[in-house]
């Protein structure tokens, strides 16, 4: 337990009284200790009162989706006849983030549910149990606070991050709709329109064009189905943080996204998971049942200690996939130029199929690298951050130079590069 401000001002008041009895006339009556002993009885009682009170605390708690925020429900009941003060601190499971400040809130009588919500933002996938609750509770007198941890049997569950209500548009069509249209691909005429900055010459229409004086494309139906092979890297250094969520959170989100793109454009899709040896194998497939796999095999995924080998994850998806695709990896880029096993891997691949080569860099490297220096370190950390860049664009290069498509980006433009340069390969038909 510990004193509420009035407990603390009677004992104060207590022990000035004894001070003074002790200095005034020793033989008068010390009637200080028949309040010491009031006191003690009015500790006694609250404590009584607190330990028989039946309290109730349950939590609601959705699946949660990894990197994105959500709220959980505490709720609180109790069978007393009069209204309850409690002071609380949420604790946060293993895998998600929250502010765990302590709060304080007045618990209504007779089964009255007082309910509070409570923002998570999960940041590494897997399950596990909700932590007991600190609790106390404020005496009937209030003289003390009494601790009083709540149990609650509820785990939470962080899976890879979905499309949701965000579904973009692909073509002339959302995402989910079915066939896409594309101008200048294709056999099966879909429909013609206006002439737009950037259409191939080939795909104007110059009959249409010649009767309306205007230039006029011809919008076809893409008829082009690919494989995709994702891969995805879980070694040691997937487990950097870039932008309050680990580089291999990230990929997993833009894998399980880019799955549901990939299935509604009627391509097939498949995963490969690497660390030091390939952990997971599901060759390409395709409908909701290749997301669903994918899924899966994505949410119990973890970090390995070890150290990556991409010629291994380059030989698996080579077993998997005998005709030609377009293969996404996702790894980290940095300290990969020459002739480590990044390069190798790619090698293995090209010319048969077209690899994409995605890595990250933290929101902050750009700016260290051209904040005005204000301490004497600034320096040495600037050159260091344009160092790092350096590296990376160095790699870039040599991926590039082997016939890859490499991608640095943000953490926040990682999917939208990834579908960006996908939907630009399969309209200039490199796959």
């Amino acid at each position: 337990m510990s004193f509420a401000p009035l407990g603390m001002t009677f004992i104060a008041l207590l022990a000035l009284a004894g001070i003074a009895h002790q200095w005034g006339d020793p033989s008068a009556f010390p009637w200080w200790r028949l309040g010491a002993i009031a006191l003690v009885l009015g500790f006694v009682w609250e404590w009584w009162q607190v330990r028989r009170c039946n309290l109730h605390t349950s939590l609601t708690a959705p699946p949660l989706l990894l990197g994105r925020s959500s709220e959980s429900t505490l709720t609180f009941k109790h069978d007393g006849r009069r209204p309850l003060t409690i002071e609380f601190a949420p604790q946060p499971p293993w895998h998600c983030e929250m502010a765990s400040a302590a709060r304080t809130a007045v618990l209504p009588a007779q089964q009255q549910p007082l309910r509070h919500t409570v923002a998570l933002r999960p940041v590494q996938l897997g399950t596990a149990p909700w932590p007991p609750l600190p609790l106390r509770v404020k005496g009937p007198f209030g003289l003390g606070w009494w601790r009083k941890p709540q149990r609650l049997d509820t785990e939470v569950v962080v899976v890879p991050d979905t499309l949701g209500g965000r579904r973009t548009r692909v073509g002339n069509a959302p995402v989910g709709a079915g066939r896409r249209s594309l101008a200048g691909t294709g056999h099966e005429l879909d429909h013609l329109r206006d002439y737009q900055p950037g259409d191939a010459r080939s795909a104007v229409d110059w009959k249409a064009t010649a009767r309306t004086t205007s230039l006029v494309t011809r919008v076809v139906r893409e008829d082009q189905r690919l494989s995709v092979m994702l891969v995805v890297d879980a070694g040691r250094t997937s487990r950097t943080r870039i932008d309050g969520l680990s580089q291999l959170g990230h990929y997993v989100n833009v894998c399980a996204r880019f799955a549901e793109h990939a299935v509604a454009n009627d391509d097939q899709v498949g995963l490969v998971t690497v660390a030091d040896q390939p952990l997971t194998r599901l060759a390409p497939g395709r409908g909701v049942a290749a997301v669903a796999r994918i899924r899966a095999a994505l949410a119990g995924l973890a970090t390995e200690a070890a150290e990556t080998d991409l010629v291994a994850a380059a030989l698996a998806v080579k077993q998997l996939v005998r005709h030609r695709c377009l293969i996404v990896l996702l790894t980290d880029l940095y300290g990969q130029s020459g002739s480590g096993r990044l390069m190798q891997s790619i090698r293995l691949w090209v010319p048969k199929h077209v690899p994409m080569v995605a890595g990250l860099i933290a929101e902050d490297v750009d700016h260290m690298r051209r904040a005005q220096a204000q301490e004497w370190l600034d320096p040495y950390v600037s050159l260091a951050a344009a160092d790092y860049r350096a590296n990376l664009e160095a790699t870039a290069a040599g991926l590039h130079r082997l016939g890859s498509y490499p991608l640095i980006c943000r953490a926040a433009m990682l999917e939208s590069r990834v579908l960006e340069q996908y939907r630009l390969l399969k309209r200039q038909r490199r796959v």
